[in-house]
């Protein structure tokens, strides 16, 4: 019912579920996903608030009671402090703000533990250290997904070199362009012009030589290098990971 919109009846039908069995994990989780959905949509205004708080509860109350490492559980908290942080940094409050990406940093980096290679997890740790200004950091997480020294000819690589001299690839290459993306935004944002535009070469040259998404962002930085770099101090230019 949750994926059809019907949260309303659906969050009634576990809550009665947990309530008659309580040490059951994969009820909770279903709870917890369905008012983060129903938080998503957005539908109900009035509901928002309250249903990204529960939510982020009930995750919370499984991963410490029932199963600390259940499922996607860490990413889901830390995507959940993510939205919140972003929520409290656009209505001013910069210290709360902080505190919700610090708690998302945690839970994305426990996750990683658990699977080191999902994009999806790497790209929101990757924001959440942009947003507390940790650029190098961010810049690593993306290396990582891009090119590990397990995809290389050289016996002992340099990450960060090989990034920029290509004729050291082997050929294998991870191909989640929103990783060079946010690399290329990381760069921008540590007032790295030259590598950012190398970053979306080297997609162009290496990757996807056929792809105008990458194309045109390269364009775009190249037609308005001023602007950009006036403008990235002051503008959150990472896009959001879905």
């Amino acid at each position: 019912m949750a994926r059809r919109g019907h949260y309303d009846d659906s969050i009634d039908d576990f809550k009665r579920s947990v309530a008659a069995r309580p040490a059951h994990a994969l009820t909770r989780y279903f709870l917890a996903e369905t008012l983060s959905l129903r938080w998503a949509a957005g539908k109900d205004p009035g509901k928002r608030a309250a249903d990204l708080e529960e939510s982020l509860y009930t995750y919370q109350e499984l991963k410490r009671y029932l199963a600390a490492n259940f499922l996607q559980i860490h990413q889901r908290i830390g995507n959940l402090y993510l939205a919140r942080a972003d929520a409290f940094r656009l209505s001013g409050d910069t210290r709360a703000a902080g505190q919700d990406y610090s708690a998302a940093i945690e839970a994305l980096r426990r996750q990683s533990l658990i699977d080191p290679v999902d994009p999806y997890n790497r790209q929101q740790l990757a924001y959440a250290l942009a947003m507390t200004g940790r650029f190098e950091e961010a810049k690593r997480q993306l290396k990582s997904g891009i090119l590990t020294p397990a995809c290389t000819v050289s016996p002992t690589p340099s990450v960060l070199s090989l990034l920029w001299r290509p004729s050291a690839w082997s050929g294998h290459a991870h191909t989640s362009a929103l990783d060079y993306v946010y690399l290329a935004n990381a760069y921008l944002v540590s007032g790295d012009y030259s590598r950012a535009v190398a970053t979306y070469r080297g997609y162009l040259r290496w990757i996807d030589p056929a792809s105008q998404k990458m194309a045109h962002n390269l364009s775009v930085i190249l037609a308005n290098k001023a602007a950009i770099i006036k403008k990235i101090l002051t503008t959150d230019v990472f896009p959001k990971a879905h």
